[in-house]
């Protein structure tokens, strides 16, 4: 928590949000208790403390006790990171093809782990070609034709 006082005196100028009355409210903590963070009165503020003053002021919680915000600024991602819906509709149609391929009844909640994965953890094969990322989904669900979808 090197850094947890000093970048909190920095963002409560520099970003005014509403004060420390603000910052306590967003943290589930009275203004007093910010008041004595901010002034050193407190060496150890709690995780729940530290989580919610970062989520105020918008940086992680890393940034907020390990960087100096206002020599290095925060640590945000150089690209958009989250839900990207064009991307999401397009795996979507990719995995409903697959299915109608293998013409096998496959459940919801099997389509929605098979767009989970492909979305989240393969991005190169997301951002394959959708027939590609077809023809596997197909070939996948044909070699457990003979095995039950648990659900």
């Amino acid at each position: 928590m090197d850094f947890l006082v000093k970048n909190l005196r920095f963002l409560s100028a520099t970003r005014g949000q509403a004060g420390q009355s603000g910052a306590g409210t967003t943290a589930g903590v009275g203004q007093p208790a910010i008041s004595k963070i901010i002034n050193g009165g407190t060496k150890q503020p709690g995780y729940t403390t530290v989580m919610g003053l970062a989520r105020h002021f918008g940086v992680s919680m890393d940034d907020l006790v390990s960087r100096d915000l206002e020599l290095e600024g925060d640590s945000r991602p150089s690209q958009p990171v989250g839900l990207d819906s064009g991307k999401l509709a397009a795996l979507i149609e990719t995995v409903e093809a697959a299915v109608a391929q293998s013409r096998r009844a496959v459940p919801p909640r099997l389509k929605a782990k098979m767009i989970a994965a492909l979305y989240a953890h393969d991005p190169e094969l997301a951002a394959s070609t959708p027939q590609t990322v077809q023809a596997l989904l197909a070939s996948i669900l044909t070699m457990v034709e003979d095995e039950p979808i648990a659900t």
